[in-house]
């Protein structure tokens, strides 16, 4: 006899949604650059490998100079799609409940950009698109639970709460200025029904 396993139905406490510029945004900025340079050291790496199977220093120099080139022209290709493609601007989701929060990327254009530029980069055979898509690609639906969370940032000044869980996935809760408070007694919360050890950090302002 077959038996009926019921599952929990979480119910949201707090969904909002919210439209945030990008390249004048600090924390924006910090994100790019912080996945560009984790693709910039996946690609040195792999240089690092070619001059060391080459046992050449010439054509080790050679090909980190080479790399250092697509590595700027990256770049420069991603700030233009920011500003042209994307206006300067990325329609986000968050939703938070007794457990933990979700962050959705809710822009059609921003889903678009990533799957193309995971595609222009195998076909182009440029790791660095492919894997800053890739990235970005994951970025889309992230979820964090509060029993999980090693680190947490309250900046009421540009009302953003900074997450990090203990596998050092990031999930910035960018609030309206009406709901920043709501938001931040949320986190609070969750933190305290899930006898998190987390101090969080509050910036002033």
């Amino acid at each position: 006899m077959s038996r009926i396993v019921k599952s929990e139905v979480i119910t949201p406490l707090l969904s909002w949604d919210i439209t945030v510029p990008l390249l004048t945004n600090r924390f924006m900025l910090f994100d790019f650059a912080r996945w560009m340079l984790l693709t910039y050291g996946v690609m040195m790496l792999v240089a690092c490998l070619i001059g060391l199977f080459a046992r050449d220093l010439g054509v080790l120099w050679g090909v980190c100079q080479l790399f250092g080139l697509v590595c700027a022209g990256i770049t420069v290709l991603f700030v233009v799609i920011m500003l042209i493609v994307f206006r300067n601007r990325m329609e986000l989701a968050f939703v938070i409940d007794k457990d933990g929060v979700n962050a959705l990327v809710a822009s059609r254009r921003a889903k678009a950009g990533n799957r193309l530029a995971m595609l222009l980069g195998l076909l182009a055979g440029k790791p660095g698109v492919a894997g800053a898509g890739l990235l970005a690609r994951a970025q889309e639906n992230t979820r964090l639970e509060f029993a999980e969370l090693r680190r947490v940032r309250f900046s009421p000044g540009p009302a953003v709460i900074s997450l990090r869980d203990k596998w050092f996935r990031h999930v910035r809760l960018y609030c309206r200025p009406d709901n920043y408070a709501e938001v931040e007694k949320l986190v609070e919360r969750g933190l305290a029904l899930a006898a998190s050890k987390v101090r969080p950090v509050r910036d002033p302002g």
